[in-house]
């Protein structure tokens, strides 16, 4: 209690001491004296720009903002432009920037040909030139400071003119957008601004833009001049347009039709134009124009015949080329046909080039009266002329219109082969128990051939079906008796042009016995095949005699396009899993391979037509093996001579010992007999040895009733 007393009065005695050394001065009236160069320093300071470091919590994954961008460019003359970029670069105090002690800003991508782009003129960081980083793909500008700073970039920039229409393209800072301000002097023109159409102003014969737009790695900007005015830039005078034109007609004739190529080649001084007028007869169905920069064609019809008019996005400088396609029936196997003619309208001069061609089976004659055309030889016409093939009659002219009359006689195509097998090549193994799995391939070339139709032999049943390694699904005929093999056309492999058809089919036959005959077929398919080799494993335990058939037995054969250890070039797994993503994999057939084991024969065979059933047939034994087969013979007589006697003496008396000995020598000499013709062959031999040996022991049981019947 005494404690608590002296603390107390303590803290009553200090509390006013310390509130009279807390209470705050006032300065009102005081006056401070500073020199002038201190107090100077003090008012630069506060005139300079406040960069504060934005917290790290606003931009936590940030090293740098654009926040915008002001573009002002203007068309120098016309080969030249320039471009100045100013940007706002927010940097805060990133994570990037604490560890590197700088921040890399991309101001674009470097350019391989300068040429055609524009080029980085001068960088400018608040106000000071900067340096600029290069990387492989890359131009990037180092800050070092966080904060607010103005990015300044100028560029130069080659104006590309592509027959009138003019383009400037240079790299950029990514922004969300910015606003663009150009002008282009001396010049009314429309303006694309990244592919889309801008509203411009045009004042004083001076094409402004002023936007705000929306940035990405490039910008893009296309011009092209409005009207048909052309003048002297030096006097200011209008200079009379000229245009000429070359046309070029290239007439293809073909079954039942003529197909026209029309090109002409626009020769332009002087003038600007975005409308090109052409005039074609009645008679023409137009299929195609096409031409650069080609806004729309229509036709009107007059009573001069078809005009076609062509409007341009641009106004062509120099030159200009529109390519038109249209075509004519033939009705008759043999007809007349009269050469259209095509007037090109608005020009000062037209000159041209005529070129005829027809399909193998047409036959052309052109009348002896023409008018305006003079032969050209090849070297005279143009290099697109020059590029066709099987050119029937050239001509040239130099004014329209000029007249060409053609007599066309259509004859008849005879059949030849689309599809056809240079190789075959098969391979196949045979078991005791009868059962042939054989994989045929086919080397073929195919032009038109939809469907290989393939009959398989009797009782042989299709197991897989692939072309160049890849599963096909094969279909049925409409009777049921062929199987239909989707083909596809040429395609290119190391060993020339074709591909490879691979059938799998199995059959089961008869089990193999003591000996026998063996008949193997090939395939039916509806294509010709130049040659054919194969080989088939046979069991070890036989020898094959007498081979002979429609396929020759050889020694050896050799293949120029297949060989036995041909595989594919995808593995198996990874074809069962792109089929299977195909949503496929449930009805395509798998791969199959042949094991090679047994006693190989080869076979070969020259030509096979189309529908030829080719067939292999032999006999075969099987191996005896000399001592076994000799003591068995000899134990099984020796065995069957003593059951015989026995049976023969012991059946005159008729106890029961004697029927019990009577049945166990019969018996055994049976189960030798048996055992005998097992270990061969279990066929007609053992059966007949069983059913000899039953009537021979009826015929003993009967004489030895017959004895006992006498002794009576």
């Amino acid at each position: 209690m005494k404690i608590s007393t002296i603390l107390l009065c303590v803290f009553l005695f200090a509390l006013p001491a310390h509130a009279e050394r807390t209470k705050t001065i006032d300065l009102k009236d005081t006056r401070i004296d500073l020199p002038w160069k201190e107090f100077k320093e003090i008012l630069n300071k506060a005139s300079e720009p406040v960069n504060k470091p934005l917290p790290d919590t606003l931009f936590s994954s940030t090293d740098y903002l654009i926040s915008n961008a002001v573009i002002n460019g203007k068309v120098l003359n016309r080969n030249a432009a320039r471009f100045v970029v100013k940007v706002s670069v927010i940097v805060p105090l990133s994570t990037s920037l604490k560890q590197n002690n700088w921040v890399a800003i991309p101001i674009g991508t470097t350019q391989n040909d300068n040429s055609s782009k524009g080029v980085l003129e001068r960088a400018e960081l608040n106000g000071a030139d900067i340096p600029v980083h290069t990387t492989e793909d890359n131009l990037q500008v180092l800050l070092s400071k966080a904060g607010t700073h103005t990015l300044t970039l100028t560029y130069y920039c080659p104006v590309t003119n592509e027959e009138g229409n003019y383009k400037i393209a240079f790299s950029v800072p990514r922004a969300a957008s910015a606003r663009l301000e150009f002008i282009i002097p001396k010049m009314r023109s429309d303006v694309w601004i990244n592919g889309i159409k801008r509203v411009v102003t045009i004042k004083n014969n001076n094409t402004g833009f002023n936007s705000v737009i929306s940035l990405e790695d490039e910008l893009l900007i296309r011009y092209s001049q409005i009207g048909e005015d052309f003048a002297d830039e030096e006097n200011g005078n209008r200079i009379v347009p000229k245009s000429f034109a070359t046309s070029g007609l290239l007439v293809t004739i073909k079954e039942n039709r003529i197909n026209y190529q029309y090109r002409v080649d626009y020769q332009i001084w002087h003038q600007k134009r975005k409308t090109f007028s052409i005039l074609l007869p009645d008679s023409l169905q137009i299929e195609n124009v096409q031409g650069a920069g080609i806004s729309e064609w229509k036709v009107e019809h007059t009573e001069k015949g078809i005009i076609l008019k062509v409007s341009t996005t641009f106004a062509p400088e120099r030159t200009y080329t529109i390519n038109i396609e249209f075509n004519q029936k033939l009705k008759t196997a043999e007809s007349t046909v009269e050469i259209p003619v095509l007037s090109i309208l608005d020009v000062k001069r037209q000159n041209g080039y005529l070129s005829v061609n027809a399909s193998e089976a047409i036959e052309v004659f052109a009348d002896e009266v023409q008018e305006k055309l003079t032969d050209a030889s090849t070297g005279e016409l143009p290099e697109w002329l020059q590029m066709q093939k099987d050119v029937l009659m050239t001509y040239k002219y130099t004014s329209t219109p000029y007249k060409l009359s053609l007599k066309i006689k259509r004859h008849k195509d005879v059949p030849v082969l689309v599809a056809i097998a240079d190789e075959g090549l098969f391979t196949g193994i045979v078991t005791n128990a009868g059962y042939s799995l054989v994989k045929f391939r086919y080397f073929i070339r195919n032009n038109h051939k939809q469907y290989l139709r393939v009959s398989m032999p009797e009782g042989w049943e299709l197991w897989s079906a692939l072309i160049d390694g890849n599963a096909v699904m094969p279909a049925s005929s409409t009777n049921g008796n062929e199987v239909l093999l989707p083909l596809k056309k040429l395609s290119k492999t190391e060993e020339g042009a074709g591909f490879v058809l691979e059938l799998v089919y199995w059959n089961q036959q008869k089990k193999f016995g003591l000996n026998g005959n063996f008949r193997f077929e090939t395939p039916v398919v509806d294509i010709n095949c130049q040659k054919v080799n194969g080989e088939m494993y046979f069991p070890e335990k036989y020898t094959f005699k007498r081979v002979k058939g429609s396929i020759q037995n050889v020694e050896s054969y050799s293949n120029k396009y297949l060989n036995s250890s041909w595989k594919t070039d995808a593995p198996v797994a990874q074809r069962q899993f792109q089929n299977r993503v195909k949503g496929n994999a449930m009805s395509l057939p798998v791969e199959i391979e042949i094991p090679s084991h047994g006693i190989p024969l080869r076979f070969t065979k020259g030509l096979t037509i189309a529908g030829e059933k080719s067939e292999v047939l032999c006999t075969y034994n099987k191996k005896l093996v000399w001592p076994p087969l000799l003591a068995t013979v000899i134990v099984s007589l020796l065995i069957f001579a003593i059951s015989f006697f026995t049976s023969r003496s012991l059946f005159i008396t008729r106890t029961v010992r004697n029927k019990i000995l009577i049945s166990i020598s019969g018996l055994t000499g049976i189960l030798f007999l048996y055992i005998f013709a097992l270990y061969y062959a279990v066929n007609y031999l053992s059966v007949s040895g069983i059913v000899i040996c039953g009537l021979l022991f009826a015929a003993l049981r009967y004489f030895s009733r017959n004895r006992k019947a006498a002794a009576v």
